[in-house]
């Protein structure tokens, strides 16, 4: 006749097996996670423990950090096991809790005396773990038809958090469900308690799309930024002056521009690269620039052409007039040379008219 131990033994091994319950008609909120931890904990590991209680609220993130303890063992809840999942939450184990789940794996019973303060090791959070993935996959199955239906789903335990403040840097902002479980281990007074901190609102995951479906997308991508618009400045020259002289500036003074020549244009992206040069010309009575084929190996991108030299009015005059803007005369460009004085508006004439003919 078979031993009664094996018997017991035998029968839990059935009740692993067995198909879940379906939820009763009358199932709610609470009931659903009180069958869902009692039953993970009691399939996974043999521990037998009651829900006392508990409290459901929504909270912030801040505020769900505020009720954690330094010695909670904080597991993170994630879509996945792998290190690219995504992070949605938090368990929250008190040193009871995990004490008791500890003893129950080591020494199959557990110990009337209280848990002894200590740190979290990683055996504690390898040891809880189990309980934990199956807690969420049991709560998953018995919420459905209630208010928590599909809340935890596609959920499972990833790495643990060094403590509270770690798992509020680490957790996306915005509004969580903050489950409290009291609960009561039938071992002389030990009582402990377990937090589940998940986001109010689960998106659904996305389903994965074909190759057809992701050429598409990439095609509509790539159309978008293509189409886009890219702003691009012609720079004829840059300067710097002190304020006082920028303040004396009067109609018909000639600021000369060293080294400057129609074929020194600078096409400069918005980041304050330099894309290509460029010569000044024109098209169509209007003043344009025409793109040269330079070798961009050459272009110093950190040169931004600013000279820091004083301004001298008594140079030699090979720059431009401050005066109020003028359209381009073509008369003028038919000059042969420039005589001694004349501004670059009036060369820049010259050489548009040549370039244009």
């Amino acid at each position: 006749m078979p031993d009664n131990n094996d018997q017991s033994v035998l029968r839990r091994k059935l009740r692993q097996g067995a198909p879940a319950t379906p939820p009763a008609a009358d199932m709610s909120p609470g009931r659903a996670l009180r069958l869902a931890l009692s039953r993970a904990a009691d399939r996974t590991v043999g521990l037998r423990l009651t829900v006392l209680g508990l409290t459901d609220d929504i909270m912030t993130l801040d505020e769900v950090v505020d009720q954690l303890s330094p010695d909670h063992m904080i597991l993170s809840a994630t879509t996945g096991a792998d290190s690219g999942a995504d992070l949605l939450g938090l368990l929250a184990v008190d040193p009871e809790l995990r004490s008791c789940l500890i003893e129950i794996q080591t020494m199959g019973a557990l110990s009337t005396a209280a848990a002894t303060p200590r740190g979290v090791t990683a055996a504690d959070a390898a040891l809880a773990t189990p309980v934990m993935v199956a807690f969420l996959a049991m709560l998953n199955e018995t919420a459905t038809g209630t208010q928590l239906a599909g809340w935890a789903a596609d959920t499972t335990i990833g790495p643990p958090l060094e403590g509270p403040r770690a798992a509020g840097l680490a957790l996306p902002d915005g509004a969580y469900r903050l489950v409290r479980l009291s609960l009561d281990f039938a071992a002389g007074e030990r009582q402990g308690e377990l937090c589940l901190a998940l986001p109010q609102h689960r998106n659904p995951r996305a389903a994965p799309k074909d190759g057809a479906t992701c050429a598409a997308w990439a095609a509509a991508f790539n159309d978008q930024v293509q189409n886009s618009h890219a702003n691009l400045n012609a720079v004829l020259h840059r300067i710097r002056l002190p304020v006082s002289q920028i303040e004396a500036f009067e109609l018909g003074q000639v600021i000369p521009l060293a080294g400057t020549r129609v074929t020194s244009i600078k096409l400069v992206g918005a980041d304050g690269r330099i894309v290509t040069t460029a010569r000044l010309g024109q098209m169509a009575g209007q003043r344009a620039v025409r793109v040269e084929t330079t070798n961009r190996a050459t272009l110093d991108p950190t040169d931004d052409g600013v000279p820091h030299t004083a301004l001298t009015p008594t140079a030699p005059i090979q720059g431009v007039s401050v005066s109020a803007p003028a359209k381009a005369d073509p008369a003028n460009s038919e000059q042969p040379n420039s005589a001694p004085g004349q501004t670059a508006a009036a060369q820049t004439d010259q050489d548009l008219a040549k370039a244009s003919s």
